[in-house]
């Protein structure tokens, strides 16, 4: 039906001109019979609506307020009904004859198609739009106009209940109660009536309401029932077929109940999720409920399946009678979520406490209902001025902006709606209009599209003019229509036409079909393309061709060299400087175009604009773009002064400068490698990459090749490759060759050992160790070994594996071991370094040292500190290297106590020994065995018990009168060394312990004491007989031990000195004092002396040997005694 109503005047009752003012003084709805609805605004207004399918009366008064009295006019009644979206749902005319101060009502009647209505808040909005319109015959004349149009808005609801009915023969809709189990084992359908009921006269709505409680009585426990919105079916068998005001229903619940409750079929009505684009349900409620139960408005889902339910739950509501609470229920799409609903009333309670429950009244939906029309906004306008071309365009011949329209078509409806978009022009020569859109790629001169609802689209409308087009004839104008439709409906929603003119005009095109870019070309490089030129105008023309930079020319870059020949290869014609064709008004013709670009030039893109340009009377210029693309060109250049080097691998580095020149077309960085037999050499680069090189060999940049030549690398030729890749382009590099020649090469290295972690003590048995030696060179090899020993130290090579002094032939790379032994001097101390040279059998120039360092004696990791009572020196310091001196003038045993302190900042394990070759001839000396090995806290010390046992057969036998023997106390452990000398003073003591008073005694006294040596002399010699013949007679050696303190008395030779009591024939316990005189001590020494053997030591000073010292001492020690003398 169209929007606008056309009104025939042609039969108007009246005649002449007459003056009216005729108004449209009320729009009402409804009658008595069927009154309008109201709903009470928050502010306590009051707003009517309508209910969706149900017929109303409107009520339309129009009064006549102009002209002379009994002078009649026809007045023409249009009343419409729109729907929000735009479209015209329902209209209707009359006509009024009327003079002036006559008013007439009359009714039309209307049904509403859709629900429109909604609330926010308690606010009902939304509706229809009814407009009544009068129009008069042309030959009268309104006064008035303004008011010849009135307008309201009315919502239209889906369904109003007042909840007072419960016929089940209602002829729409009513409310049905049902009691449901909550067993899932009972299934779905109602069980019973449920507690449901009406209540009469109270009303807020009506005259009664519904509540789920017997009036006067609490509500019933464990209840689950509900108040179904339903209506009955037609026959007792027709179903649910029938939909009244368009709802739909279904009896998956049961029809009714088998107890009776109920007798006529009913349906449960339905709700369809896609059918509403909101919807909002109204109630009104008072009352109260216990902890735990729940009433209010619900929507369970209908038909089969997995059950769903939405509760609006009644709360914070009056508990008044006289003050009834409005419940508002806004569902959303998630919740309806395109399903069908049913709907009603919820009451479920549990066995706790009860009370008399709500009372409800007055149910409303509201709905927007999603309706299939749809209404189009469109708004066209030229591309170029923004503007409706109000009038036309006007055009050239294959105008370069030829006429285009963009046009936005918004959707007001509420779903997807179906257009097309047509676009023609009336001449059959032009090419029909091409319309893009911006909903997908397909275009054409009709698009079919579907815009979503409240979404614009984008359309674009270009009408090319051909070349050549004719100028328009002013009866014969070219029109551009355009045309929006619905694509199913065939409505028509917009129509445009725009006129289009054509003039005289010069006109040209120029064009190829060439890629982009059209040419590709290397400095100095020519390439061709095929061009076509055409005169577009609707005139005859002369072009002239060149070409230009649309943009700024770089100033390194001079004119191209652009010429144009024919088809067949000749050249274009020069006319005045130019090459010129003559066209046609629409002739074409194809032409190559060839371009050379300058010997330097730089890399990139260029914008080469071809020209064509009218002369001799043509005005008109053309103009199309081509890309000129220079490679980038590539050269680089690496020198060196010799690419061939013959060296020894000696570990002396080599190094090789190269030059790298840039002679490309462009600033260039390159990465650089070494490859061949570099890994062979270790050989590497300076640097890996090049600064950057201006273009054209106007700058360098250097790098050294270096070559290690380590030691070991096989004779021979080697290749080295130098590789240069631009960064920008790895498929380029460029390479330089180098040959390398290793010699025959000797070298050896030998090892030096660091023996200084641990110290070794002199006089110890010959220790080991071993020198590495190494070929360091790359041919075999045999080494000469040699040592260079310090004094106080005594080393030899050990033969095995060896040649002599020799070692075996080593390989490249290979190693032998050679074993030096070595002793220190007893007496030695301090650092000591031992020298190992090995030297090429072949050339002794190629010699190498290794040298092994030692500590002899104390690191200072351990102290020691010797006290005792008998001790004649203060020992009260450490002061190392001390020499302690015990006199022993009585046989017996000394204690002494050896404080050991250990100064590192670990835990060391101690261990004792002495060195008592000497010593142990003289006297004893042991320690505790529990305390011979001990541990040692960091910075803590130990007290060690030492005893010294001196027989007197030691004292009874000394050389002198005073004869010193040193002792060596060592204290070792892992980390250190620390000797201590404890010198011993013996003191030889007489055979006649008597005093010297007694020998001044009487005559007799001497007589006895002559005899008595007589007798003594003659028992030692008969003794001496008897030990003579028992020496002769044995082939051991006899030794004498005491005790386990390891003293014996031996003589400095080595030989077994006898004791006074072996003499005497006596065991230790004899006191010669108390049976024989005194006798001199000459005699005893003369026996136990051996004469001084010097024949391994220097020759002894004319005083003798030094004090203390024993000749081992100086054949040892000797030789250093007398250099310090000097």
């Amino acid at each position: 039906m169209s929007d606008e109503l056309e009104i025939d005047n042609s039969n108007s009752e009246v005649s002449g001109r007459v003056t009216v003012d005729y108004l449209v003084e009320s729009i009402s709805f409804g009658n008595a019979s069927y009154p309008m609805e109201n709903w009470t605004q928050p502010d306590k207004s009051i707003t009517t609506f309508l209910i969706r399918g149900v017929q109303v009366d409107i009520d339309v008064t129009i009064f006549q307020n102009a002209g002379s009295l009994g002078q009649f006019s026809n007045a023409y009644v249009l009343v419409e009904a729109y729907h929000p979206i735009g479209y015209l749902e329902w209209s209707e005319t009359y006509t009024e004859v009327m003079t002036r101060g006559m008013r007439n009502t009359t009714t039309v009647k209307w049904t509403p198609e859709a629900a429109h209505s909604e609330l926010n808040n308690g606010v009902l909005s939304g509706g229809y739009t009814v407009r009544v319109t009068i129009s008069n015959d042309n030959i009268d004349t309104d006064t008035d106009t303004s008011n010849n149009i009135l307008e309201l808005e009315v919502p239209v609801a889906i369904w109003r209940d007042k909840l007072d009915d419960t016929n089940e023969a209602a002829s729409y809709f009513s409310m049905r109660a049902y009691q449901y189990s909550k067993d899932s084992a009972d299934g779905p359908s109602a069980v019973g009536k449920g507690s449901w009921q009406l209540e009469e006269d109270t009303g807020i709505v009506g005259r009664d309401n519904y509540r789920h409680s017997t009036p006067g009585n609490n509500y019933p426990g464990n209840a689950y029932d509900r108040l179904v919105w339903g209506f009955p079916t037609e026959t007792q068998n027709s179903g649910c077929s029938n939909q009244p005001l368009g709802v739909r229903g279904s009896n998956e619940l049961g029809w009714y109940t088998d107890d009776g409750s109920y007798f006529w079929p009913w349906c449960n009505a339905k709700l369809d999720g896609n059918q509403f684009v909101s919807l909002d349900i109204s109630t009104q409620v008072w009352g109260n409920i216990g902890l735990g139960d729940t009433v209010g408005l619900e929507l369970w889902k209908a038909g089969g399946g997995t059950p769903q339910t939405l509760v609006h739950e009644f709360e914070g509501v009056s508990s008044s009678n006289t003050q009834w609470t409005q419940v508002y229920w806004k569902v959303s799409d998630e919740e309806m979520n395109k399903l069908e609903w049913h709907l009603g009333f919820i009451f479920e309670s549990d066995s706790s406490s009860a009370t008399a429950g709500y009372n409800v009244d007055d149910f409303v939906i509201f709905a927007i209902e999603n309706v299939s029309r749809f209404t189009l906004d469109v708004d066209c306008k030229d591309l170029i001025s923004g503007q409706y071309p109000d009038l036309g365009f006007s055009v050239i011949p294959d105008d370069p902006n030829p006429p285009g329209m963009e046009c936005l078509i918004h959707n007001n409806g509420y779903k997807d709606a179906h257009v097309s978009v047509i676009s023609e022009n009336n001449n059959d020569t032009w090419f029909e209009p091409r319309v893009d859109h911006s909903l997908s790629q397909t275009y054409g001169s009709q698009v079919f599209v579907i815009i979503p609802p409240d979404e614009t689209a984008s359309f674009w409308i270009n009408q090319s003019i051909i070349p050549a087009a004719e100028v328009t004839d002013p009866s014969d104008i070219t029109v551009l229509n355009i045309t929006v439709v619905g694509s199913f409906t065939e409505e028509e929603h917009y129509f445009t036409s725009i006129p289009i003119s054509v003039g005289y005009h010069d006109n040209a095109r120029i064009r190829s079909g060439a890629s982009n870019p059209a040419f590709t070309l290397n400095p100095g490089g020519t390439s061709t393309v095929e061009v076509e030129v055409t005169n577009t105008g609707n005139k005859n023309g002369k072009f002239a061709l060149t070409g230009a930079f649309p943009n700024d020319r770089p100033q390194w870059l001079p004119w191209l060299a652009i010429s144009y020949q024919d088809q067949f290869g000749i050249d274009i014609p020069t006319v005045n400087g130019f090459q010129s064709i003559e066209l046609t008004k629409g002739e074409s013709m194809d032409l190559i175009l060839e371009l050379t670009a300058p010997l330097e030039t730089f890399p990139g893109l260029f914008d080469l604009e071809l020209q064509v340009n009218g002369i001799e009377g043509t005005s008109t210029q053309a103009t199309f773009p081509l890309g000129v693309e220079i490679r980038t060109e590539y050269d680089l250049q690496m020198s060196t002064d010799s690419q061939t080097i013959s060296t020894p691998a000696d570990g002396v580095q080599e190094i090789i400068p190269v030059t790298l020149t840039n002679f490309g077309n462009t600033l260039e960085v390159f990465e650089m490698q070494l490859l061949g037999d570099a890994w062979l050499l270790g050989a590497y680069l300076s640097s890996t990459q090049t600064q950057p090189l201006s273009a054209y060999g106007t700058e360098s940049s250097g790098v050294n090749l270096i070559l290690p030549m380590s030691e070991g690398i096989p004779p021979g030729d080697y290749t080295l490759i130098l590789t240069a890749n631009s960064i920008n382009d790895q498929n380029y590099n460029a390479e330089l060759y180098f040959t390398i020649t290793v010699q025959d090469t000797r070298k050896v290295e030998v090892e030096s050992r660091d023996l200084r972690e641990q110290s070794y003590r002199g006089g110890q048995q010959t220790e080991s160790i071993t020198f590495q030696i190494n070929n360091t060179g790359n041919i075999e090899d045999q080494y000469v070994i040699e040592l260079d020993i310090p004094v106080g130290m005594d080393a030899y090579v050990e033969s095995t594996g060896m040649d002599g002094e020799k070692t075996p032939l080593i390989q490249p790379g290979a190693s032998f071991n050679v074993t030096i032994s070595f002793t220190f001097d007893t007496l030695a101390e301090g650092d000591f370094s031992l020298g190992v040279t090995a030297k090429s059998s072949v050339n002794e120039n190629v010699q190498f040292t290794g040298n092994a360092k030692f500590i002899v004696g104390n690191l200072g990791w351990i102290k020691l500190l010797l006290s005792s009572e008998d001790l004649d020196t203060d020992l009260d310091s450490e002061e190392p290297g001390k020499i302690y001196v015990l006199t022993v003038n009585d046989d017996g045993d000394y204690d002494l106590i050896l404080q050991v302190f250990n100064k590192h900042y670990t835990e060391q394990e101690i261990r004792i020994d002495f060195d008592d070759k000497v010593s142990a001839s003289y006297f004893g000396i042991q320690v505790d065995e529990y305390t011979s090995a001990f541990n040692i806290r960091d910075n803590d010390n130990e007290n060690i018990a030492l005893k010294v046992e001196v027989p007197r057969t030691t004292l009874l036998s000394l050389p002198t009168e005073t004869y010193m023997v040193n002792l060596t106390i060592w204290v070792e452990s892992d980390l250190d060394v620390a000797p201590l000398i404890l010198r011993v003073d013996l003191v030889r003591e007489s055979l006649n312990q008597e005093s010297s008073e007694e020998t001044s005694g009487d005559l007799a006294g001497v007589i006895i004491n002559g005899l008595s040596i007589l007798v003594l002399v003659g028992i030692l010699g008969g003794l001496l007989f008897v030990l003579w013949r028992e020496f002769s007679k044995e082939e051991e050696e006899v030794s004498y031990n005491y005790d386990s303190s390891i003293t014996s008395n031996v003589g400095e030779d080595g030989r077994p000195v006898p004791s006074a009591n072996t003499l005497l024939g006596a065991d230790e316990s004899y006191q010669p004092s108390k049976i024989v005189p005194e006798l001199p001590p000459e005699s005893i020494i003369i026996e136990a002396q051996a004469p001084l053997d010097n024949s391994n030591g220097p020759p002894l000073p004319e005083s003798g040997l030094p004090e203390g010292w024993t000749m081992e001492q100086w054949q040892h020690y000797g030789e250093q005694w007398l250099n310090q003398q000097k």
